[in-house]
């Protein structure tokens, strides 16, 4: 039976009586172009691995530590392992940054705000005009431009 990196080194912390601890650092970014990264601590060491699902990510994740505990232990190098996760779809070069939103942020409906704005001042409502939808019909990537009658004419 092939094991995977992370059954590896489930079993390599068993034995040493602790388990490693997975934390979903990056979950996706909504963007057509999903990455996931995943966080492994164990053994004193951290590592993470980044993938296009998440399972890919964890099994990254795995692989980087015990890269790093091969190298702490001055082991020559870790065998292949012989089931290797598939990889769906190859990650783009460079991995696009999705800005993290702090929890304790609250929500803004930045649409019903203009809207708000616009019936308070007597102004006519804004109108969006689509641009240009790319992407997976599962993950559709939408531009929209606004277009607002201002005092002073048209504003984009």
């Amino acid at each position: 039976m092939n094991k995977t990196p992370v059954s590896i080194l489930q079993e390599m912390m068993v034995k040493k009586g602790s388990v490693p601890n997975y934390e979903l650092i990056h979950d996706g970014g909504g963007t057509h172009i999903n990455t996931f990264t995943y966080q492994v601590t164990c053994d004193g060491f951290t590592a993470t691995g980044t993938g296009r699902c998440k399972k890919d990510a964890k099994h990254e994740a795995a692989n980087a530590m015990l890269a790093r505990i091969a190298a702490h232990r001055n082991y020559p190098q870790l065998p292949a392992s012989p089931a290797k996760s598939p990889v769906r779809t190859p990650l783009p070069d460079p991995l696009p940054v999705s800005p993290r939103i702090p929890a304790n942020t609250p929500f803004v409906n930045t649409i019903g705000a203009l809207q708000d704005l616009c019936a308070e001042n007597n102004l006519q409502e804004p109108e969006y005009i689509p641009v240009s939808d790319v992407g997976p019909p599962h993950a559709r990537v939408f531009t929209i431009r606004n277009m607002f009658i201002g005092s002073n004419g048209p504003i984009l």
